[in-house]
């Protein structure tokens, strides 16, 4: 609808405005420029093709979107090849901590906690034992179990918290909310299992629509408590999942010639203006 795509330009022009208030110029100048069409040009025959450009930045929900796509694929992709077996089921656990509005604290908190709790009670070999039963035991460590995460705040105040995919084994509920709550001071912990894979991948791996609802100011403040951390962190049998930005784009190939060097209009006016350069010496 019209109003649904004014109202979503004017975030995007209050999120650019915050950019540029905060001291972003070149993040605030990509932000600008998401989604719109950029002209290229081979860099060896000169054939001529339109792309759109992206991004890729934290505060972008359009490219957010798109990662966690890529994201979620590859999580579904690794589920199929471990089914569900051996009492194993996959779990959807939100772990929230107390922020009240000290945002920086909260994810300080949650960054350094997320990985304890996985070696203390999530990680798990063929035999169930955790982490600190299975070294004491000679040879490899071969973890079977898995989870990705998905670190958020909240539509309405905020508040930091976790979205997590778990594979493992039956989880006792009240272990898991008193090692949380050991590493994070006041924190809850809720648990269901997962009704379907895409829908539990979904869940965990959202992107950051929901801060619409809030200030561009708000928004790039949030997202500034991010600066160095991982918004999205996996484990054991799902590690890797997140990749980086843009990691599994293929570089686009020239039909003509097959190059793959391109030239944006900026690049082709210099190479048109002081020449290509010539060979590095002893080249």
């Amino acid at each position: 609808m019209a109003w649904q795509d004014d109202t979503h330009e004017s975030w995007r022009t209050a999120v650019y405005g915050a950019l540029l208030n905060a001291g972003k110029a070149l993040t605030a100048e990509r932000f600008n420029r998401c989604g719109t069409s950029c002209k290229l040009s081979c860099g060896h025959c000169g054939t001529g093709r339109t792309i759109a450009q992206w991004c890729e930045t934290r505060v972008c929900p359009d490219c957010s979107a798109r990662r966690a796509k890529r994201i979620r694929y590859r999580v579904i992709n690794l589920m199929k090849g471990h089914p569900a077996t051996g009492g194993h089921r996959a779990k959807e656990i939100t772990l929230t901590v107390q922020t009240n509005g000290r945002f920086q604290e909260a994810v300080e908190r949650i960054s350094k906690a997320l990985p304890r709790l996985w070696k203390r009670y999530l990680w798990r070999d063929a035999a169930g034992r955790r982490w600190h039963e299975a070294k004491r035991e000679p040879g490899k460590k071969e973890c079977v179990t898995g989870a990705v995460c998905g670190l958020e705040f909240g539509p309405r105040n905020g508040n930091v918290h976790v979205h997590m995919l778990y594979l493992g084994p039956y989880l006792v509920f009240a272990e898991l909310r008193a090692i949380w709550r050991k590493l994070v001071g006041e924190g809850s912990v809720f648990v269901c299992a997962a009704g379907g894979a895409r829908a539990a991948v979904a869940e965990v791996i959202k992107y950051m629509s929901d801060l619409k609802k809030l200030p561009g100011s708000r928004v790039v403040e949030l997202y500034e408590y991010l600066e160095g951390k991982r918004r999205i962190r996996s484990y054991g049998i799902l590690r890797g999942v997140e990749g980086e930005a843009g990691d599994d784009q293929e570089q686009p190939v020239c039909t003509n010639c097959g190059g793959t060097t391109w030239l944006t209009e900026a690049g082709l006016e210099w190479v048109l203006r002081h020449g290509r350069p010539g060979p590095e010496p002893g080249g």
